[in-house]
């Protein structure tokens, strides 16, 4: 279910948030370049949640890379917004700004603190009285604290001791798992830290503790002015408007654009036209992505470490060995106009630049 309904909505998200984006950027009236953000800014949030549903559900092995728990939390903030205000929820976060950010894996990370929400809104849904949910993050020592506390009924003395056993739940038959604290607890434990259940005096307060971890040297990426013109590029994708969208995009930063819309279309082009990058969608009818890379390979083999893929169909077993396997740059969908510009950045770096 997720990978169909992300695939269909991947693609117009991604023709939305790029237009508006064009419209911010081309608009002279300060009124419709307002507008244009608020309809880029709601696109974006749309696509993280598509994203976010995508990580939930691929299974990867866990990653570690430097995350910004309070930014973490806001995105699991914006997938339960909707339950949390169905039941009368209100949120109040208390982030420290100057909160160090931690290694682990963002996915399983986010996951958690989803589930201490969605825990602590089941809760309080029902609870007559003052129903507020509040997040705390805070240095802790060498690590960092986070506390989610609700006004609820709270939790009986004689079952705390069981509350991050797995399939054990206060909650009627059919109404939950019981798995979604046990998962939590389990991922505070593989990332070194602990979540227990703390004393409140009103409702259910659960504090999670993460050490700092062991920082990697992951090198940002940073926007070259080059990427601002001078090239021509290769847009390869079979929905016509994406690649347009794309097309337009990159014709506003000063590329030369060429768009084809199937595998054998791309492969014409190559043939008669020179390149300085090929952004491909991965699946595609007749000639896909990996077949379009095997042919770059063989016959442009210049033009290789400057193919980039665009996909929204990352939980499909095919896509996710062509790109781990061939180790090829790729923007997922749906994307953003700085997610586009990043992976151009990384092409050029990679390949050294435009060609002369």
């Amino acid at each position: 279910l997720l990978a169909g309904v992300s695939h269909e909505l991947n693609n117009p998200l991604s023709v939305v948030a790029v237009q508006s984006h064009i419209k911010e950027e081309k608009a002279e009236d300060p009124a419709i370049a307002a507008r244009a953000a608020k309809i880029r800014k709601a696109a974006e949030r749309c696509a993280r949640i598509v994203q976010t549903f995508l990580a939930m559900a691929r299974e990867r092995p866990p990653e570690r890379q430097p995350i910004d728990i309070n930014h973490l939390i806001e995105a699991a903030l914006e997938i339960t917004t909707y339950g949390l205000r169905a039941a009368g929820v209100s949120v109040h976060c208390r982030f420290d700004p100057a909160l160090p950010s931690v290694v682990g894996d963002a996915s399983q990370l986010h996951q958690l603190f989803a589930n201490l929400i969605i825990n602590a809104q089941h809760a309080m849904a029902g609870h007559e009285g003052a129903r507020a949910l509040t997040i705390t993050t805070r240095q802790d020592g060498d690590g960092i604290a986070v506390e989610i506390a609700d006004t609820g009924p709270g939790i009986p003395e004689e079952q705390r001791h069981r509350v991050f056993e797995p399939f054990f739940t206060t909650r009627p038959i059919g109404a939950g798992t019981g798995l979604g604290l046990s998962f939590a607890y389990n991922v505070a434990a593989a990332h070194g830290g602990r979540l227990c259940l703390a004393p409140s005096e009103q409702g259910a307060r659960f504090l999670l503790q993460l050490p700092l971890g062991t920082q990697t040297d992951t090198p940002s990426v940073e926007m070259p002015a080059r990427i601002l013109g001078k090239g021509r590029a290769l847009i390869v994708d079979d929905e016509a408007e994406l690649a347009e969208t794309l097309a337009e995009l990159l014709t506003e930063r000063g590329w030369n654009t060429h768009v084809a819309t199937s595998g054998a279309a791309a492969i014409e082009a190559l043939e008669r036209h020179e390149f300085d990058v090929v952004l491909s969608d991965v699946r595609m009818p007749h000639m896909d992505g990996p077949a379009l890379y095997q042919w770059i390979k063989t016959h442009r083999a210049h033009l290789v470490r400057r193919t980039g893929f665009l996909t929204g169909d990352t939980l499909g077993s095919q896509a996710s060995a062509f790109l781990r396997e061939a180790e090829v740059p790729f923007a997922e969908k749906p994307f953003s106009a700085a997610t586009i510009e990043q992976l151009l950045a990384r092409l050029l770096d990679d390949a050294g630049g435009p060609q002369a």
